[in-house]
């Protein structure tokens, strides 16, 4: 009788089930104890995680600012589009089709699967390559960023395409700067020869599963540095110097966070 227990402890402790353990996966045994190497998972994904700041304070159109001139302005409208992300890592890059409009403050900002893996940094343009920035945008789908039916769409017409950035403000006008805020303030920059390329340089690892959320910081008050908001309007054509100098202002202020 102590010889047959003993033989069917042996044998009950000597047979453990065997299948996928991690409850990340997508076929997760609850009753397995020990792993096969079965594991079956989603692909992980990526995603941009911004931020809009104007200097340390969370953008709002609701909040009044005070520009490096001391004059008081609050924002309207900040947007521009992107296009050309790509992720980078030691042996390549990874690339996404994707094109987004970054609207403040709109955090969140999908790019789709990533393979598991190290990464350097994530790199992409500010506007429109040529061939998309002169398309039909009534061809896109509802949900395309570039569609004509989107709710912040920003276009001027198919010969001088999409506006890339679109900042929109009011500012005290008046002489000692103690006005009311209601002076407007707008500038459009567009074209093809505004298609600018920013590279973050930041080290990360991506999961075997899950989404990854690669954050962004855009300081919208620097797009602002040394513009006298008394009279900022630019269409770009008709403004060049204030539409060069906001373009290389923004490009100072979006860093990895």
């Amino acid at each position: 009788m102590v010889a047959f227990a003993l033989i069917l402890t042996l044998s009950t402790t000597g047979c453990k089930k065997e299948g996928c353990t991690d409850p990340l996966s997508t076929n997760y045994d609850p009753d397995a104890k020990e792993d096969d190497g079965s594991c079956v998972y989603n692909a992980p994904t990526i995603a941009l995680h911004v931020h809009s700041l104007v200097g340390t304070q969370p953008y709002s159109t609701g909040t009044p600012y005070t520009h490096t001139s001391g004059r008081r302005y609050k924002f309207t409208k900040a947007h521009f589009y992107v296009s050309g992300v790509e992720v980078e890592k030691a042996s390549g890059h990874e690339h996404f089709d994707n094109y987004l409009q970054i609207v403040a403050p709109n955090s969140d900002y999908a790019l789709g699967t990533i393979p598991t893996g190290s990464y350097t940094g994530v790199n992409f343009n500010i506007g429109i390559d040529s061939a998309a920035n002169h398309s039909d945008p009534t061809t896109y789908a509802a949900t395309h960023a570039l569609s004509a039916s989107s709710p912040t769409f920003d276009h001027w017409s198919w010969n001088s395409g999409y506006i890339f950035v679109k900042i929109e403000g009011v500012a005290d006008t008046s002489a000692t700067m103690n006005g009311a805020i209601d002076g407007p303030f707008t500038l459009h920059i567009g074209g093809d020869s505004f298609l600018r390329a920013i590279a973050l340089n930041k080290a990360f690892d991506v999961p075997v599963t899950g989404n990854y959320e690669f954050g962004i910081n855009i300081d919208w008050a620097k797009a602002l540095d040394g513009v006298d908001l008394r009279n900022a309007t630019t269409h770009t054509m008709d403004n060049m110097p204030l539409a060069m100098q906001v373009m290389s202002n923004l490009l100072t202020g979006i860093t990895a966070e």
